[in-house]
């Protein structure tokens, strides 16, 4: 499940329980150590990784939730996901598909496939990130080895509202 609460509603002093504003039922499961999460797109859209159902082999997820809870779309990988989905500043979304080794570009409009590549045949383990060029890192297995890999497609820079701290891709800030 996804919840949505706004904590504006509530007196700081735990008088009160929140309540969600909204929820919306998700399909598959997030899996202790595989860092799947939320990130939102510029137009406020809600992009969920989820896992495997129960390492079954049905392919982890990316959900697309519209602002108001309802569900816009739900691409299924090849394999299970790794970490977070990204969102570059055209509203592609991209994850890494653990199993296949693959770095996936989605379309934010219905969730197709618009490109793929190959990148770890031993497998993915991170969430991609997008820097402020474009270029979308990732981690995974080649070779034996962990390496690093840097893609540059046709995004320009990331998004401006998803989970790099407010367009802060080094990640550098504390809240």
């Amino acid at each position: 499940m996804l919840y949505c609460y706004d904590l504006n509603k509530y007196p700081k002093d735990n008088t009160k329980a929140a309540e969600p504003e909204w929820t919306a039922g998700i399909d598959g499961e997030v899996h202790k150590y595989d860092g799947q999460g939320v990130v939102i797109g510029n137009d406020g859209t809600i992009y969920v990784t989820t896992g495997d159902i129960n390492w079954a082999g049905d392919g982890g997820r990316v959900t697309a939730v519209n602002p108001d809870g309802s569900i816009k779309w739900e691409a299924v990988a090849d394999g299970d996901i790794s970490g977070c989905a990204a969102v570059d500043n055209d509203g592609y979304v991209y994850y890494n598909d653990c199993n296949t080794g693959k770095l996936v570009k989605l379309s934010p409009t219905d969730g197709s496939r618009v490109s793929e590549i190959l990148l770890a045949p031993e497998g993915m383990r991170s969430s991609p990130t997008i820097s402020c060029d474009g270029t979308i890192y990732c981690t995974g297995m080649k070779d034996g080895h962990p390496t690093l890999f840097a893609v540059k497609g046709s995004a320009t820079g990331h998004g401006t509202s998803w989970s790099q701290l407010g367009g802060n891709p080094q990640k550098s800030c504390v809240r």
